[in-house]
């Protein structure tokens, strides 16, 4: 047993604070913990902008440490996650999230629409299972635009897929292409060359918001 010099309980060993030697201290756990929200509370700015210097400074580092931890306790991380997402805050922050996106990626959500669109009218037709070779998923497939200017030209992937083609490295089909991020350069009023043939150059239309206030659709249509 221990005496805390702080608050003067006794108490058991493991209920000690140990000090980077790994000896037992002269403080308990619960005083500790605090004096360390007293001094992150004291100036809180500066304390959040030194623990983020810090973390920056080896982010990889970090960042392995917040894996494995996740991967430790995986179904209560799950939990927690789904029980944040369908909080008031949780939909909150993802409505602000999704606003955002929408506004950066005016271009995604045109082409995205018009693909909805055309899935629904027949024009494009849709597969059950994702056209990534080898790969026999069905269910739930995304549409990956290779060129956002073309938004009926796309390749229906299934989930992991479509996120590996973005972030990693292109795949190969079932006929043989090849599926490719596309480019950062691309951007929907860019005129393809069929519509410099024809004299239509598309131009950027915006319309009011449907939910969220001071998030504008950006909508290509041709120029009349």
């Amino acid at each position: 047993m221990k005496t805390c010099a702080d608050c003067g309980r006794t108490v058991s060993g493991d209920r000690m604070k140990r000090n980077a030697r790994g000896r037992t201290g002269r403080i308990c756990k619960a005083c500790d913990a605090a004096r360390a929200r007293k001094h992150y509370w004291h100036d809180v700015d500066a304390t959040r902008l030194r623990r983020r210097e810090i973390r920056n400074a080896d982010l990889h580092r970090y960042r392995g440490y917040r894996r494995a931890s996740r991967l430790r306790h995986l179904e209560r991380e799950r939990a927690r996650c789904r029980e944040y997402a369908r909080s008031e805050r949780g939909r909150a922050v993802n409505r602000l999230a999704v606003a955002r996106w929408q506004s950066a990626n005016p271009e995604k959500v045109a082409a995205s629409r018009e693909l909805r669109r055309a899935v629904q009218r027949g024009v494009v037709r849709k597969p059950t299972v994702c056209e990534i070779l080898d790969c026999t998923r069905a269910g739930i497939l995304h549409g990956h635009h290779q060129d956002y200017r073309r938004p009926r030209d796309v390749v229906f992937a299934c989930s992991r897929h479509h996120e590996e083609i973005h972030h990693r490295e292109p795949l190969r089909l079932k006929d043989g292409r090849l599926a490719r991020a596309p480019s950062p350069s691309q951007r929907v009023n860019a005129p393809l060359d069929s519509d410099l043939a024809s004299g239509q150059v598309h131009e950027l239309h915006a319309v009011e918001p449907i939910w969220a206030a001071g998030v504008t659709e950006v909508i290509c249509k041709p120029r009349r």
